[in-house]
This record gives C-alpha cells, structure tokens and sequence, in this order.
C-alpha cells in the first residue's frame, strides 16, 4: 500500500484561546533577541548558539523570512492574545516523507515557561499536522537535563517511548534524551 503525500500547506496562522501562532516578520528581531534566543539559560540544552548581539537574530531570521516561501516550512512565532507580547518559537519538520513522520521543537522565554503556554502550542501544531498536513506520527526529544520538557510534551499529548543516548550536540555537549510521540490513530480528530 502506498501512503498518501503529505499536503504541505506552509505556516499558516493558528488560534487558541490564549494564543496566535504565525509566521516571523521582520519586525520581530528585538522580541526574538531580548525574550529568549540571547538568554543562556533557555539556550543551554538546545543545538543553536545564543545570539550575541541582534546582529545574530536578524540574520537568523533573514533565513527564516527566506525560508517561508517553501510550502513544506514550519516555524511559528507564538504570541499571547491578551497582549500581543511575542514569547518563542515553535517548528515542524518532516523527519521521513514517506513514512509521514513529523517532528516538532520549540523554544519559550523565561518568563512564560510553567505556564501552560507550549502544550498549548503544540496541541494546535500537532492538530494541524494531522488533519491539515497529513501526517501519521509526530515525535519530539528533549534532554534528560530538562523534565520540565518532558511535562510539556505529555501534556500536549504525547507518550514517552524511551531514552536516545548523545541523541544530539547542544551547547553544553551531548545530550541524552527522552523521546515523545503521538499517532495520528491515537489523536482525537
């Protein structure tokens, strides 16, 4: 049996209660500099460098603006409602075509990590993924380091399947990492 293509609909803007995702603009560099990517504390487990200097986040997001005219790009800015502060990033990308497997990161500034703010996100990222995309598994690691992540994830929906030794390289060496899933079976469409 041959799975059906993905139907890559780039990123689009979704709502939540609290929330709005959508697409980066140009305006958003000193947002993006000063809430989390030059923070080394919300930096230190993740595979990209803190930003020195805004310098680094327009050029970051220089590539990102470039980057959304591909249909099959996935970064959201996540925005609170009530205010319209701008509070971190969330990404989709396919892992296996073929398979459908899809896999999602995301990033939040200090200030808004406990409150519920990133299973929010992911649960309309994932929603999307599955019904609007096509997808049939979404996954995401985090590092041991950070539980919290782990939380976050399970949360949103998604179950621990098991521990990746050194799954990847982040700015304090290799991390080992917990791996999460959610089927597109098992979500509630």
């Amino acid at each position: 049996m041959c799975p059906a293509m993905l139907q890559h609909k780039g990123t689009v803007r979704l709502e939540s209660r609290r929330l709005l995702l959508r697409p980066f603009e140009e305006g958003d560099v000193a947002s993006i500099f000063y809430h989390w990517s030059n923070d080394d504390q919300v930096t230190r487990h993740l595979r990209w460098q803190t930003h020195p200097s805004t310098m680094a986040t327009e050029k970051r997001l220089a590539k990102w603006l470039d980057a959304y005219s591909s249909k099959d790009f996935y970064l959201w800015g996540i925005q609170r409602k009530e205010d319209g502060r701008l509070m971190g990033e969330l990404r989709l990308w396919t892992v296996q075509p073929h398979d459908r497997v899809g896999e999602v990161a995301y990033c939040l500034g200090r200030e808004d990590w406990g409150k519920g703010y990133a299973a929010e996100a992911l649960q309309m990222v994932i929603r999307f993924a599955f019904e609007q995309v096509g997808f049939n598994r979404i996954q995401a690691a985090h590092s041991v380091a950070t539980p919290a992540s782990g939380r976050v994830l399970v949360k949103a929906g998604m179950e621990r399947e098991g521990r990746c030794r050194q799954l990847y390289l982040s700015n304090v060496g290799y991390e080992d990492c917990d791996l999460y899933a959610v089927l597109r079976k098992d979500w509630e469409l």
